[in-house]
């Protein structure tokens, strides 16, 4: 019998340190101007969280993405919850 996939979510946490405007862009423009622009920044602790199927496949939806993404509907053998998640969906 193989081990049940695990699931988690991350979320990451970066300050920013500017000045004249607060930050609002894209991560890429975030890493540009940390890197080599006019703002500072660094990594804060992530706050990690282990979820059930059935949270990560409600997560995956609030985010817009596809269902089956990490192949939530294609569950392990010996999960006897797939057939139910892949009627669901």
């Amino acid at each position: 019998m193989s081990e049940a996939k695990r699931f988690f979510r991350t979320i990451v946490r970066f300050e920013v340190l500017s000045s004249d405007a607060p930050f609002d862009g894209s991560l890429e423009r975030l890493a540009q101007e940390v890197m080599t622009g006019s703002m500072s920044g660094r990594f804060l602790e992530p706050e990690v969280t282990e979820l059930s199927r059935e949270a990560v496949q409600t997560a995956l939806l609030e985010q817009g993405s596809d269902a089956d993404f990490l192949d939530l509907l294609h569950g392990d053998e010996d999960d006897e919850d797939a057939p139910a998640a892949a009627a669901a969906a």
